[in-house]
């Protein structure tokens, strides 16, 4: 096992080298408090049948991210699998529940991974599957490493990853600098923060809004960029896609086109009969042309969503309503890189996120902050309460013995009895 301790600090901070100490096995740095904190543990046992996984855990805090790790996800559990060859059977979901938990919504690799939309063979680099799950905390996987690897008192606070390659990859240079595909905002854009929140009353079919406190703060960082929005949606909300081929639909809503939709696209099937984690969903969006922009008012992007019936439950509150999680989308511009610009392996860049494989290889990510502190969104969804719900079937039963009865009686009782035999004596 190796592992990799780095310190990260802001541009341009002196660094005193009497307070780094280094030791055969430790790195310590006496100025730590002031600095993000990395740690890279290499394991050399890898699954068998894997030529690469993927596994990305993305914190609900939105604490802004030090450079050079500011690449985004979603708030909870990403995974991202090839199998060395198609139709190979991989335990990843054994693998995943004894690290991060039995309640994981796992069966298999066919059953419960979706298969991301590849837009382009020859460019995309995106795993064959991917999977998700709202995951808060690494509480589980911090326990299972101290017992299995080694006690390093893990406490994971904004990200965390898992690589397993079937190719080792070596870094060689003579200076320390790597071109990155992920950026932070320039600090004179900084201040395009955006909100999340579901439209209120939600209903059925909640609809979900990013709002900038004031159009003027919305600009790309160049003339060829657009605006993107990332969306990792549980099972028990979807997107119909269908809602998108409307152009003045789009425009009302300050999107431009619904560029990939993977995952679960059933739009009958209820919750609890679906073995699939969800969809991954990315959108273009608008963002304001030369007039819009001199408005001090809010922009707002509406993405409309639906409910699944989820699972009847007892243990629901008087209101026979359930609380769900669902993470908050990630919106970041995407802009062609630099002709000649040449990307070579950068140790820090956080790469196969799910989205960046959507976009050719010379793509620049610059990732919009967040004002929200919480990466999750409270949605309020009726559920059925299985206890008072044999009332329901009773009331049915009744009404439709009731109704067919009463089509019985007028067609050969009654009154419609004697106009049957009226009519027959006519003929």
């Amino acid at each position: 096992m190796k592992q990799r301790i780095t310190y990260l600090q802001g541009e341009g901070t002196d660094i005193d080298v009497n307070s780094l100490h280094v030791n055969p096995d430790s790195l310590v740095f006496s100025n730590a408090e002031q600095a993000a904190l990395q740690k890279r543990v290499t394991i050399t046992e890898v699954l068998d049948n894997v030529h690469e996984l993927h596994i990305r855990w993305s914190s609900p805090r939105n604490d802004e991210l030090p450079s050079p790790l500011v690449s985004r996800l979603p708030s909870g559990l990403h995974v991202f699998f090839t199998p060395r060859s198609a139709g190979t059977d991989v335990p990843i979901c054994e693998l995943l529940q004894t690290l991060f938990g039995v309640e994981l919504q796992c069966h298999s690799v066919v059953d419960s991974f979706s298969r991301p939309q590849i837009t382009s063979e020859r460019f995309s680099a995106a795993a064959s599957y991917q999977y998700f799950h709202v995951l808060p905390t690494l509480q589980n996987f911090s326990q299972w490493f101290d017992s299995n690897i080694c006690r390093a008192n893990l406490k994971i606070k904004l990200a965390c990853g898992i690589e397993a390659d079937a190719v080792t990859r070596a870094t060689s240079a003579t200076l320390f600098a790597f071109p990155s595909r992920h950026h932070a905002l320039s600090q004179k854009l900084a201040k395009q923060k955006f909100r999340a929140a579901f439209q209120q009353p939600t209903g059925l079919h909640p609809k979900l809004d990013l709002t900038f406190a004031s159009a003027r703060s919305v600009a790309p960082p160049a003339n060829s960029c657009a605006l993107h929005a990332y969306l990792t949606l549980p099972v028990s909300l979807f997107i119909d896609r269908y809602q998108f081929s409307d152009a003045l639909s789009l425009q009302s809503q300050n999107l431009k086109a619904l560029h990939s939709l993977s995952g679960e696209d059933d739009l009958e099937a209820p919750a609890w009969v679906l073995k699939s984690w969800g969809s991954a969903a990315l959108f273009e969006v608008a963002h304001p042309n030369t007039t819009e922009s001199a408005s001090s008012g809010p922009w707002t992007i509406t993405i409309p969503t639906h409910l699944r019936y989820v699972k009847p439950s007892a243990n629901v509150s008087a209101s026979s309503q359930e609380n769900l999680q669902i993470p908050s989308p990630i919106l970041f511009w995407a802009c062609p890189a630099q002709e000649g610009l040449k990307f070579a392996t950068n140790p820090f860049d956080r790469v196969n996120l799910g989205f960046d494989g959507l976009f050719g290889p010379k793509t620049l990510f610059y990732h919009v902050q967040s004002a929200d502190t919480n990466g999750l969104l409270d949605l309020q969804v009726p559920v059925l309460d299985p206890t008072s719900s044999r009332w329901v079937s009773m009331a049915t039963s009744a009404v439709v013995v009731a109704g067919f009865s009463w089509v019985l009686w007028k067609l050969f009782g009654g009154n419609g009895g004697a106009r049957i035999e009226k009519s027959g004596k006519k003929t």
